[in-house]
């Protein structure tokens, strides 16, 4: 079972003390940013039994656990959109925590929105899982794109999930620090922000004490969110991840747990969601 501690307003208090601060209760807002329509690409045809029930926003879209993303989906539109901050990676301490299916749902969340649409980018060369949530098999993706071997419009999936587009990150490179460090990945961080500056862009990344490429993603990223799960990671192996993220737009914190497994601990819990794997 799965809490989440948002620390949206506080999150900067969070990573120079190391305590994680209760974020206060807000309603639902309805977003009004106007998106544009994906890329002209067909549709993938998704096997809907191939997908992976940890997808829970679509497998089950009216549970608890999909109205908590929603509500964090909400959350973060009230952070950003004012200021035009459309690319937000999600990152954690270590492996296990949950980064990638906190990535996968929210953009599901946010491609499911009437007037939103998303890019989800698998940037996990390591440990790359975006396509397994919808049961796909990509032959490329960002690895030959900044390998040089494609265009960025071969490896883009047009999902036909709601207006979300996914880049899968490939066939694991044995370089993954030296690719996502390139000159051509920072290019192409900047390229798909303007490109893509009327829609959010999801981009899962590997956890920060375990490689360097997150942190050097971190920087030219517009917010990040940064997952923990509860009694996994030493308090202080946390606080040195996040010095480490010194210098990033911090936009939050989600703690996840396994302690609480009945239905009642969503209806007090503002936040959460179910995160076993």
């Amino acid at each position: 079972m799965g809490k989440l501690e948002s620390a949206l307003e506080k999150a900067m208090e969070i990573r120079n003390e190391g305590q994680a601060v209760e974020s206060p209760k807000v309603e639902a807002e309805t977003a009004t940013t106007n998106f544009d329509a994906p890329p002209t690409l067909d549709p993938m045809e998704i096997d809907e039994s191939a997908i992976s029930e940890y997808l829970i926003t679509m497998k089950n879209p009216l549970s608890h656990i999909s109205e908590e993303y929603r509500k964090l989906c909400t959350r973060i539109f009230s952070v950003t959109e004012k200021r035009d901050q459309n690319m937000i990676m999600v990152t954690s301490s270590a492996m296990g925590e949950g980064k990638s299916l906190t990535s996968v749902n929210l953009a599901t969340v946010i491609a499911s929105k009437i007037d939103h649409t998303v890019l989800l980018v698998d940037c996990d060369l390591r440990n790359p899982t975006m396509h397994k949530y919808f049961g796909l098999t990509p032959e490329v993706g960002l690895v030959d794109y900044l390998k040089g071997n494609i265009e960025l419009e071969d490896a883009l999936i047009n999902t036909g999930i709601g207006r979300m587009t996914l880049l899968p990150a490939g066939t694991p490179p044995d370089n993954p620090v030296e690719l996502l460090s390139s000159n051509k990945m920072q290019q192409l961080i900047r390229d798909i922000k303007e490109r893509y500056k009327n829609r959010y862009i999801i981009i899962d990344s590997t956890p920060v004490l375990s490689t360097a490429e997150s942190i050097a993603i971190a920087s030219q990223v517009d917010g990040v969110i940064f997952v923990v799960r509860e009694r996994m990671v030493p308090k202080k192996e946390v606080i040195h991840a996040l010095s480490l993220l010194k210098g990033a737009n911090l936009l939050g914190v989600v703690l996840n747990a396994d302690e609480d497994k009945s239905d009642s601990y969503y209806k007090r819990s503002y936040y959460s969601y179910s995160n076993r794997k």
